[in-house]
């Protein structure tokens, strides 16, 4: 979806920040100004609700004073690597312009602390004699056994000691690249909570115990709730996982939920879509009512982006009776809705296993909430007309009498016969966003 994403000037970072959450990344950066040791903020929010284009702008507007460096880290896409510091020391090389000896030299000793496979090391360090995935005990006999018990003892004690030694090496030289900077060092950790889970731990084991060094702040980006789940996939349900993650972070963040309306009225203009038509009224409802997160609101205007030039309510430029209209936006809606949030339910209806009211109850239509500018006859209107259509959906075109399917509104509405959208026993609608499926979002 890169060419719906929120455009982040660096100019003026947060210009696009309709959720107005620039005050937030305002007053942490007074904490920091007022900070010389180190700092560990955790963002938490739900998985959808802007984090990442948060996260993004506030490191946008941190580069652009003086007084900071900026590193960007998603451990999602990293967590394909064997161990976190490789990767994080890769992004600050990445993001840093030109060669410098400290860079260097943080990578020389970083790449001291980065775990090894147990097989390849006991057999580098032993020259050889131990293939630890071959070794059959009867082969040794027991002094055999002391002897190698003695050697693999000493070989693990030097390993200790030359960990121990490249820590400190490895933040003198962090220290050092600070100092030579004369800036705040800033590492964005985002989406912590969808990686791995041993690959989580390990990130904030690896921030915990290696950049714990004045003038170091992290901020890291999860769903503080789905990742104390991923922690007890691995230590056990009975784990205080929340009380584990309080350990790695100072100060616990919640970000505010933004209001979806707003981020809608965005996303519309964004497109440049035509508004003028009974399509959105319903489609806000539906929104709502399926409690869409904002990363689905992208997707559902990824889907709307291609759909839409191909619906004929859509066009500009024609008139369109209000009962058509009506038509339309209740069922586009609906589908598109149903198809994005609840894909299982979207195939029953294609499969046409289903009972029109059992559907309708599953919804929830009835509990679409009204306002000044949706009475209860909107309402009334939507739950008869998506009514009509499923109990159409279920009929042949020779099975479906015309009169059964003529939807009558009022004087001012019109009407409009549901029979109309079917082509070939194949609903038209149905059949524009079954063409969806083969793009890759």
């Amino acid at each position: 979806m890169k060419d719906n994403d929120i455009q982040i000037p660096r100019e003026e970072p947060f210009k696009n920040d309709i959720l107005n959450r620039k005050p937030i990344a305002e007053n942490f950066t007074k904490i920091f100004n007022n900070m010389d040791g180190n700092l560990v903020v955790g963002i938490d929010a739900p998985w959808g609700t802007g984090k990442t284009t948060f996260i993004k702008m506030w490191k946008e507007y941190l580069a652009s004073i003086e007084d900071y460096k900026t590193i960007y880290f998603n451990a999602w896409e990293n967590d394909d690597s064997d161990d976190p510091l490789l990767a994080i020391i890769y992004q600050l090389e990445e993001q840093y312009n030109g060669k410098n000896d400290k860079i260097d030299n943080i990578k020389k000793y970083g790449a001291q602390l980065i775990k090894k496979t147990v097989p390849i090391g006991l057999r580098l360090l032993t020259n050889g004699i131990l293939d630890v995935k071959d070794v059959k005990l009867g082969e040794f006999n027991e002094s055999e056994f002391v002897d190698l018990a003695g050697k693999l003892g000493e070989v693990e004690y030097s390993k200790f000691k030359q960990s121990k030694n490249a820590k400190s090496e490895f933040k003198k030289t962090l220290i050092e690249f600070q100092k030579e900077q004369n800036k705040k060092i800033i590492f964005f950790i985002d989406e912590l909570d969808r990686c791995r889970p041993s690959f989580a731990i390990e990130t904030l084991e690896k921030i915990k115990h290696l950049f714990d060094i004045d003038n170091y702040f992290f901020i890291i980006s999860l769903d503080k709730q789905q990742l104390s789940c991923s922690i007890s996939t691995l230590y056990g349900q009975d784990m205080d996982s929340l009380g584990y993650l309080r350990r790695f972070i100072d100060l616990d963040y919640s970000l505010p939920i933004p209001d979806k309306r707003n981020y809608v009225e965005m996303m519309i203009n964004t497109y440049k879509l035509n508004r003028d038509n009974w399509f959105w009224v319903y489609l806000k409802k539906m929104i709502d009512l399926m409690d869409y997160s904002l990363r689905d609101i992208d997707k559902l205007f990824y889907y709307l982006k291609i759909i839409l030039p191909s619906t004929i309510f859509h066009k500009d430029g024609k008139e369109y009776s209000d009962a058509y209209s009506a038509v339309m936006g209740i069922v586009y809606s609906f589908l598109i809705s149903i198809k994005l949030k609840k894909p299982l339910l979207y195939n029953k209806i294609v499969l046409k296993n289903y009972k029109t009211s059992s559907l309708i109850n599953e919804i929830n239509i009835n509990d679409i909430k009204l306002d000044k500018y949706f009475n209860n006859q909107l309402r009334l209107i939507m739950i008869d007309t998506l009514s009509a259509f499923l109990n159409r959906n279920l009929k042949s075109n020779a099975e479906s009498k015309y009169e059964d399917f003529n939807l009558k509104f009022d004087s001012i509405y019109g009407e409009y016969n549901l029979n109309r959208l079917w082509e070939n026993n194949k609903c038209i609608v149905i059949n524009q966003l079954d063409f969806l499926d083969n793009f890759f979002i």
